[in-house]
């Protein structure tokens, strides 16, 4: 179970919660504005975060929960395993679990001695040894609580009371808990001294992947920047790929380039970015680097400007437009848009192409196929050289009406 905290004073068993615990976030802000806040103020705390965790943990959250029957003479027993928070600490309770115990109504619980502390890991375990009835609850491999099923309650001299489960029945994990869970086991066999080996991290590491970022076309990635703690023997690697389309885009594909935290990198373009990250503890998996932010650094493609003037010349079924040549030197060529109605360019007719037409590193074109007598508006806009996908802003809209030549 995670319950995280960076300090903690426990004496008689009273635990002490401290209100630094509860800072509030800023991930919009730089390291730089974060240090100029004042820490002091009480608008700097999450004071009803820290009021929910406390009402939660004293009653109610549930970590684990199954409910099932069986039938005993004909009728249905109702059976239950539920662990749940109650008075800051975490209980345990079995009903009608055990064959034969009919001592409090069938009911066994056991409950932890150590108070739960918020945003604190630890590792819960219940064990039962059906060759003595011994019924254990520990966390972090040491006993909280215990209890003999058994006709005595002692460990010699009396009948076992073994586990009997009735009807197949789903397990809820975590069904009302706002903590988290990395790890549940249900098994046969058991460490001798309870503690189930548990690393704190996994010695293989763990890595995450952020979602492809949509930049705009042709953008360029320069570096990516992550705030990081490195303990000693951890390690951090760092991975990025990029492309036109992710809709096609596999765990292998695009291939993944490793770069270093900070450091240029080369070569790596396109509409979308995606940035991985592996992290490594230490060999005994008690330290995990981490990080607390990840800036990405790119440069767009800048857009070009559109023509400054363009002019509209009416003719027999078609338009010559002119314009003058853009004075954005990243301009590579031109689309002509037209249409039948003011801003909306969805023409059809001309026989150079459906709008817009591409006609290149030009200043003029003539539209053909148009119809005499019916009006037409027309914008054009550059594309860039670098990518002809990459298209600015459109020019100042014109209009003409091709008309038959008169004899």
């Amino acid at each position: 179970l995670p319950i995280p905290s960076r300090r903690l004073n426990v004496a008689n068993n009273i635990t002490i919660i401290s209100h630094d615990y509860y800072y509030k976030d800023h991930p919009d802000l730089t390291f730089d504005e974060r240090k100029k806040l004042n820490y002091d103020h009480p608008d700097a705390f999450e004071t009803d975060l820290l009021l929910n965790h406390l009402k939660r943990l004293k009653n109610g959250e549930i970590i684990f929960n199954w409910r099932s029957s069986r039938t005993v003479a004909g009728y249905a027993l109702y059976q239950m395993i539920n662990a749940s928070f109650f008075n800051n600490h975490v209980q345990w309770t079995f009903v009608n679990v055990f064959d034969g115990y009919t001592d409090n109504g069938g009911e066994v619980k056991l409950t932890s001695y150590r108070t739960i502390i918020p945003n604190f890991w630890s590792r819960h375990s219940i064990t039962f040894d059906d060759d003595s009835g011994f019924l254990e609850y520990r966390i972090d491999g040491k006993l909280e609580a215990m209890a003999y099923i058994t006709s005595n309650k002692r460990e010699r001299g009396g009948s076992i009371f073994n586990p009997r489960l009735g009807v197949v029945a789903d397990i809820e994990l975590c069904p009302n808990f706002s903590g988290l869970v990395d790890d549940f086991r249900i098994q046969r066999k058991v460490e001798t001294d309870g503690s189930m080996n548990y690393d704190t991290y996994s010695k293989t590491g763990g890595r995450f992947e952020t979602q492809p970022l949509l930049v705009t076309e042709s953008a360029v990635l320069n570096s990516i920047y992550a705030e990081t703690n490195i303990p000693p023997q951890t390690d951090i690697c760092y991975y990025v790929r990029s492309g036109d389309n992710f809709y096609n885009w596999t765990d292998e594909y695009p291939k993944w380039i490793p770069v270093e935290n900070g450091q240029p990198i080369k070569g790596v373009k396109g509409l979308y970015f995606q940035i991985a990250v592996e992290l490594f503890p230490d060999g005994g998996g008690m330290n995990t680097p981490s990080i607390t932010q990840l800036d990405v650094n790119y440069t767009e493609v800048p857009l070009p400007l559109p023509p400054f003037k363009v002019s509209a010349t009416a003719g027999d079924g078609c338009v010559t437009l002119n314009w003058n040549y853009s004075v954005d030197d990243t301009c590579g060529g031109y689309l002509v848009y037209y249409g039948e109605r003011p801003g909306e360019y969805l023409g059809r007719e001309a026989f150079e192409g459906n709008s817009p037409v591409k006609v290149g590193n030009t200043c003029s074109v003539n539209l053909t196929g148009l119809k005499n007598g019916k009006i037409y508006y027309f914008a054009v806009c550059s594309y860039s050289r670098m990518n002809d996908k990459i298209t600015g802003s459109l020019s100042k809209e014109v209009s003409a009406r091709p008309k038959r030549a008169g004899k």
